[in-house]
């Protein structure tokens, strides 16, 4: 486990900028939800990626 550092209560500037500017446009349009959801999709690949057996190929590579 890392070190716990203690709380400063430091805000950095760009902490202020992104701030204020959620606080401007609290809610997301629809290609941030249509980024949010990509990103969740290949994240989820990532994560669950399916192991290949020894000797089998993926579909893709059939060809080569």
């Amino acid at each position: 486990m890392g070190i716990l550092l203690p709380a400063t209560g430091f805000v950095s500037d760009i902490d202020k900028v992104l701030k204020n500017f959620d606080q401007t446009y609290p809610t997301l349009s629809a290609a941030q939800h249509t980024e949010i959801n990509k990103h969740a999709r290949l994240a989820a690949l990532r994560d669950h990626a399916e192991t290949i057996e020894e000797g089998k190929t993926l579909p893709i590579w059939e060809k080569f």
